[in-house]
Formats: C-alpha cells, structure tokens, sequence
C-alpha cells in the first residue's frame, strides 16, 4: 500500500516538473491545477479508504473483544460448572464418609451390645451354677442332719418287739409261812401280734408298761390361690452383690414392672422410672441410676435367665417366674 502511494505521488510531481520545464504558464497552470485536483480527489479517495479501513478495524476489534469476552465467559461457566460437580462430589464423598462411621457406630453398639448380653448370660450362668452347688451342699447337709437325728434317737431308745396289743391278768396272793415264793404259769401262742397269758407274782413286783413310738406329724402344705401368683425377684448391682432379694404375690395377669414396683414398696427402696406400658424404662434403683442415652449404663431385667426382647410394662408374668434386675456400667 505504501509502495502505490509513493509512485502515486512521484508520477504526479514528475508531470509538474515536465509541465513547467516544457510549456508556458498557462499550461503549466492548468497542468498544475489538474494535478492538484486529481490529487486532491485521489487523496480524498484514500481518506475514504482509511476511514472504512479504520471503522473495519474498529469492527474487528470490537468483535475480537466479544469473542474474547465470550470465551472468557465460558470458561467462567465451565469453571463454575466445574467447581459445583467438585462441590457435590466433596458432599457425595462427606456424606459417604459420614455413612460409613455411622454404620461403623452401629455395628460397634451392636457388638457390644453382644458382649453385654454374653457377659449377663455368664454372670447368670455362673450365678445358676453356684446356687445349684449352694443347693446340693444344703440338701446333702440336711440329709446328714437327719441321719444324725436318726441315729441319736434309735441310740436314745430300745428296740422293741412289734406287738400291737397286750392282755393279760394279774392276782397277788399273800405271804405264807413258808417263805416268799411264787409260782407263775404263762401260755404264749404262735401268733407275733398278741400275746396272752396269766401271770401269779409277789407283791413286791411292779407292773410295766411298754413304751411305744411317737409317728411323725405331716408338714403343712402351702395354700394355692388362684387369684394371686407368686414371684421371685432379686436385685443386684454392678459387683453381682445383691442390694434386695425375694418374694412377691401379685394378681395374676400382672406384668414386670408392677412386680418390681410391689416389690420395691415391700422393700423401701426408691425407685425411679419413665414412660408406661410398651414404653417403661427403669431409670434407677436406690441411687444406681442409668447414664445418658448412647451409653450401655442402665438397668437390664432378665425373667428366668433370659433377656425378653419387650419393656417390663407388657412382659406378663407366670406363677412361679423369677425376675433379675442387674445395673450394667
């Protein structure tokens, strides 16, 4: 472009030298004049094309702004897409985690839970075990206390011949001068459940009497009723020392908890509960009181060594069951 430019203009100053060298003035003013106005119009011509070069430039630019603008819009947007999916999966992953200790909670309550109910059932196991050697050795004590009895009683006695009755008669005669002497004549039958005879002796003889055996008195049987049950209750502590321990009557169809709460009034001791029915939960019993709610410290209740799987306000009781209320740390 500037190449033309510079022709341009060395051709039109080339034909005015030629032009003034060459003609007369006039020409030379004419030529002059032309030149000027093709050079004028030509310049005007150029102006033009700068003007639209210009404007076509500022267009250009203008829309190189937009597209730079717009890539740099998209890249914010593809940025900020970006950073929400990162966002979710940061969440996606926290919640993950959060599940997983959650369940990891869960499955260690669960275990220990396990090993409370291990430990109770051993402790119930053992306790059995050591009642039932408690029992033998009492009963075989017992049995050795008879035997004594026995023994001392037939030591204390003579035995005696197994006659039922006895008959007989006796008459005295007195004295003669003779002497003192009598005579006695006695008939005895085959038969070991009689005997009967006549017997003559002096006055001087006395009489005996046999000594017979006294048959033992039957023991006094308990009265049933059938309107009340009767339970067995037994409260320990932590230590397996027992803080209460015994028996209760109520009326039959009663459950758990009216039981212990029977039992507790016959006893004095404080009890303390919540809730009712399905929803009871022993909260203390004479100051041993159960922790906060996460933490296995609290009151179980066993019914014949097992561990019911409903609240002692619907747990219905049988005659003869037996309760065991042990406070777990």
């Amino acid at each position: 472009m500037k190449r033309k430019q510079f022709l341009y203009r060395f051709s039109i100053v080339l034909g005015i030298f030629l032009i003034f060298f060459s003609g007369g003035n006039s020409s030379r003013a004419d030529t002059a004049s032309a030149a000027t106005s093709t050079s004028s119009s030509r310049a005007t011509k150029i102006k033009k094309r700068h003007v639209k070069k210009n404007v076509a430039t500022k267009i250009k630019k203008r829309h190189v702004k937009k597209n730079v603008a717009t890539k740099i819009k998209k890249r914010h947007v593809k940025k900020n897409v970006a950073t929400k999916i990162k966002k979710r999966h940061v969440k996606k992953n926290v919640a993950t985690k959060i599940k997983k200790r959650h369940v990891k909670k869960n499955v260690a309550t669960k275990i220990k839970e396990r090993h409370v109910k291990k430990n109770v059932a051993t402790k119930i196991k053992k306790r059995h075990v050591k009642k039932n050697v408690a029992t033998k050795i009492k009963k075989r004590h017992v049995k050795k206390n008879v035997a004594t009895k026995i023994k001392k009683s037939s030591q204390n006695t003579r035995p005696s011949t197994p006659t039922a009755t006895t008959t007989g008669t006796s008459t005295s005669t007195p004295p003669t001068n003779s002497g003192s002497t009598a005579t006695t004549t006695t008939t005895t039958s085959s038969e070991p459940t009689a005997t009967t005879g006549t017997t003559t002796t002096t006055n001087n003889s006395p009489s005996a009497t046999p000594t017979l055996p006294v048959a033992p008195t039957n023991p006094d049987t308990p009265s049933n009723d059938a309107k009340t049950i009767t339970t067995t209750i037994s409260i320990e502590d932590a230590d397996g020392a027992t803080i209460a321990s015994g028996s209760i009557k109520v009326n039959s169809g009663a459950s758990a908890f009216d039981a212990l709460q029977a039992f507790a009034q016959q006893q004095g001791l404080t009890l303390t509960y919540k809730g009712s029915g399905a929803t009871t939960y022993v909260t203390g019993i004479n100051g041993y009181n159960a922790g906060p709610a996460g933490t296995m410290t609290g009151w179980l209740y066993l019914v014949n060594g097992t561990l019911p799987d409903v609240s002692m306000g619907v747990y219905t009781l049988k005659d003869g069951d037996s309760i065991w209320m042990i406070y777990n740390k």
